[in-house]
């Protein structure tokens, strides 16, 4: 017995945080089909290169972007589906993402108080917060009728 699985499982946040922060900050959309170095890329993003610089390669290291000489290009996976400007784009739903992963930190939380720590309840919101969460939703409806045409 080995503990290969949980290995795995730990190993897999990291990456799938990289992704999220890639989303949220549109770099895949930025580089498109170009080539662009961590400076130039930060200062469209009006973001740090250096820090930047750290995700970029974080990124390269799982394949989404490729790295030649301290310039990254969106690898063939993240051009096609990670680009906001292509019909294949998959990446519209991290701000869901973001707010169901959020909520999934609470999950042991929620445990001990025996009630939901994230509940989505728009009972007592207004019309805006209920339509802000409905457009979370969209993206990934989108990309199932998709798959039903």
């Amino acid at each position: 017995m080995d503990s290969d699985r949980i290995d795995n499982l730990i190993a897999a946040v990291p990456k799938a945080l990289a992704l999220r922060a890639g989303l949220d900050l549109a770099i895949f959309t930025r580089i498109g089909g170009n080539v662009m170095t961590a400076d130039s890329l930060g200062t469209a993003l009006k973001v740090e290169p250096d820090r930047l610089s750290r995700l970029l390669y974080a990124l390269a290291s799982i394949g989404l972007l490729e790295v030649k000489d301290d310039q990254f290009r969106n690898g063939a996976e993240a051009l096609a589906f990670l680009d906001a400007s292509k019909p294949t784009y998959r990446g519209g739903d991290h701000a869901l993402l973001r707010e169901l992963w959020g909520a999934d930190l609470l999950t042991a939380e929620s445990l001990r108080q025996n009630r939901p720590a994230a509940l989505h309840d728009f009972s007592e919101a207004g019309p805006e917060a209920a339509a802000a969460f409905s457009r979370m939703l969209a993206p990934g409806g989108v990309i199932f009728g998709r798959h039903l045409a």
